[in-house]
């Protein structure tokens, strides 16, 4: 959900199958699965995004599950230890708000 904040689309199809109403391409959930199992999408390589959101990403979609991060890793993960807490509604929001304010 952060990754799909951030970016403004689901990171797994193009943007345009992402807007509210559109039809899904065909065979979008295989592909969605593919995609998933690939690795991180290619957007999360976007200088525009924090590092430490491409970081948290990156921990959080890791496709082998040896390498990819646990909760507790991610719950303690330094761009997630920056908020005061764990991460409310309203820093998510504001996230959100900072990253559309950026384009």
């Amino acid at each position: 959900i952060i990754l799909q904040c951030a970016l403004g689309y689901y990171p797994y199809l193009p943007p345009e199958a992402s807007a509210p109403g559109a039809a899904l391409p065909p065979r979008s959930l295989e592909r969605v699965i593919d995609a998933i199992e690939e690795g991180p999408p290619e957007a999360l390589d976007t200088a525009a995004m924090p590092e430490g959101v491409r970081d948290f990403c990156r921990a959080a979609l890791e496709p082998e599950q040896e390498r990819r991060a646990h909760s507790y890793d991610l719950i303690n993960h330094p761009w997630v230890a920056g908020f005061a807490g764990p991460p409310s509604t309203a820093a998510v929001a504001a996230f959100v708000a900072e990253r559309r304010a950026r384009g």
